[in-house]
């Protein structure tokens, strides 16, 4: 038995590092695996800010800076304000003064909660109007917001895009988004009521004082998926009502 001992320690250390080594070959696979498996942490958004003239010319909007916003952020202001606003709508006796108030209070919402919140991420535009922001994937729905004027011949012109983001959460396998801020999608100002951002927000409020009006506690209930799509159900309707309303005003005009 001595004399066949090296031979079974050799033996023995043979399998010892062939099994070390199966160890060390799994553990690469699984940190693989689980690098793989592993969500994104950014989704980039890209575009281009441009406008098209009458004319038929494309002007590339250079300069401009593009922000990105957390929806959910925006969920808690408008939840805040809700609150604020009932507790006051509660103090004035008659209906229409409460309507009245409500009306002024929540004119400019979406350009008091973007001044009230900080954005998740900014961006400029090149000079050829094209921008690429970084947002983390899972942030959820994310509300893009771009501001700037411009010189015409009418004189000076405020452009704005309001545009809500679907949840990166969801796009996994989504690495870029594309967007482009042009005529299609401009806004009068960010809280312009046919953009559609500006609309959910509003929309997102009103719904919740509306609900607040029997419950007070309604105001800080949490945010379902089924509030959400009601919400983008009505800012539909409302924006197709919008174009009708636009379709017939032109056409009077002709």
């Amino acid at each position: 038995m001595r004399k066949n001992t090296p031979a079974i320690s050799v033996l023995l250390a043979t399998v010892a590092l062939a099994f070390m080594a199966c160890d060390q070959h799994s553990d690469a696979n699984a940190r693989v695996e689980k690098i793989g498996d592993e969500p994104r942490r950014e989704v980039t958004v890209t575009g281009e800010v441009f406008i098209r003239t009458k004319g038929g010319n494309s002007i590339s909007l250079g300069a401009v800076e593009v922000r990105a916003y957390s929806v959910e952020a925006l969920h808690m202001w408008a939840q805040q304000k809700c609150s604020e606003l009932v507790s006051k709508l509660h103090q004035l006796p008659y209906a229409y003064a409460r309507l009245e108030y409500e009306r002024k209070a929540t004119r400019n919402v979406v350009s008091d909660a973007l001044s009230a919140i900080t954005p998740v991420a900014t961006a400029r535009t090149s000079s050829g109007g094209l921008y690429a922001i970084e947002v983390p994937a899972s942030l959820g729905a994310v509300l893009l917001v771009a501001e700037t004027e411009r010189l015409t011949g009418m004189g000076r012109e405020t452009l704005a895009w309001v545009e809500r983001l679907p949840d990166q959460s969801r796009q996994l396998h989504a690495e870029v988004l594309r967007l482009d801020l042009n005529n299609t999608n401009v806004a009068n100002s960010v809280d312009d009521r046919k953009a559609a951002g500006a609309s959910y927000i509003r929309g997102f409020l009103s719904r919740r004082l509306t609900s607040a009006a029997s419950d007070a506690g309604s105001c800080n209930a949490p945010v379902t998926d089924a509030e959400v799509a009601a919400v983008e159900e009505m800012n539909r309707l409302s924006a197709a009502t919008w174009e009708i309303i636009e379709g017939s005003t032109s056409g009077s005009r002709r």
